[in-house]
């Protein structure tokens, strides 16, 4: 319908959101025709769950290999018992793959507690995270949000923490990764460098949960320690 109707009257779309399961290869002919005839700079998002499916992460892929280069916002959800972020991070491996994103979340969505933790699955996840997050080469856009809900070994959520560019980072959300109380420290403490210019940092989540009273006043500590140079962030 949307291909139809450009090719009738043309284009004002600046942005499409996506969701590229549904797409089949007709239906990514059809969205690059619609791209094309926009007289504007057409950018996308994509938002895919079920990533345990073989048939999605191929469309997954698909999508990625046609549209990379246009994505600002890329949402990637799946079982964490499958390999289906491995299959995408070795497909697409490298930051300039995806020069204009400014959005991504990574998802897994079964209980993890308890999981075992793959050695090849976090290393490799973790060096594709460390280039997705770090200061991109120019002109790539920064991120300005990050939401990770995965299970990876401790010293290498230690790698992503040191190496996430929170100079344009709006939102951070570190959830169910075993982060440690060491691990969210550092984090404070990149954050609230004073050497640091100002960062924009509106919402921080560093998916704290309350085990004891020690526990509880180190974490009281840390929020009093980031609202003194953020009176106005939000987060848990």
């Amino acid at each position: 319908m949307l291909d139809q109707a450009t090719q009738e009257r043309g284009s004002s779309i600046a942005l499409l959101n996506c969701r590229s399961a549904s797409l089949t290869s007709s239906g990514l002919d059809a969205l690059e025709r619609v791209i094309s005839r926009s007289k504007y700079p057409v950018f996308a998002t994509l938002r895919i769950t079920g990533l345990h499916e073989k048939t999605r992460v191929e469309a997954a892929i698909n999508f990625l290999g046609r549209f990379k280069s246009r994505l600002k916002e890329l949402d990637l959800n799946g079982d964490p018992e499958t390999r289906w972020l491995l299959q995408l991070v070795r497909a697409f491996p490298l930051r300039i793959d995806f020069p204009v994103l400014e959005k991504l979340r990574v998802v897994q969505t079964t209980t993890l507690w308890g999981s075992q933790v793959d050695d090849e699955f976090s290393n490799d996840t973790r060096h594709w995270l460390t280039l997705m997050v770090s200061v991109p080469p120019q002109p790539l856009t920064r991120l300005k949000y990050l939401e990770l809900i995965i299970l990876l070994l401790p010293q290498d959520v230690s790698a992503i923490i040191e190496a996430i560019d929170l100079s344009a980072m709006e939102e951070l959300l570190l959830a169910k990764t075993l982060i440690t109380q060491e691990q969210r420290e550092r984090l404070v403490d990149r954050i609230t460098d004073d050497s640091m210019p100002p960062l924009p940092l509106s919402y921080l989540n560093l998916d704290i949960r309350m085990k004891s009273w020690a526990y509880i006043g180190s974490t009281q500590a840390l929020w009093k320690k980031l609202r003194a140079k953020f009176p106005l962030i939000k987060g848990r």
